[in-house]
């Protein structure tokens, strides 16, 4: 009885050292993983961010086109009025476009 109790201890304590390997290396790799997450975590705030800031340039430069092309409409229109005003003085305009 003594040496199934003996071999049933010895097979424990090598069960247990199993177990504490396995863990241990679980650990490790765990703990690699959670390194790479949170180097993705950071870097995915950070391509947020320069999204967020690409968008709102984005934006701006949309709205000057606007502007410059409103602008652009306005003056075209008054080249045109005068243009047609010196016609009728006999002037011309020359080199305007």
């Amino acid at each position: 009885m003594d040496s199934i109790a003996s071999l049933l201890e010895e097979h424990r304590k090598s069960i247990l050292a199993d177990f504490e390997t396995t863990i241990s290396a679980l650990e490790t790799k765990l703990d690699c993983i959670q390194a790479t997450v949170s180097e993705h975590t950071q870097k995915i705030a950070s391509l947020e961010s320069n999204a967020t800031l690409q968008d709102d340039f984005l934006l701006m430069l949309e709205n000057t086109c606007a502007r410059l092309a409103e602008s652009h409409t306005k003056l075209q229109a008054k080249v045109l009025d005068l243009e047609s005003h010196s016609h009728c003085n006999n002037n011309r305009v020359v080199g305007v476009r």
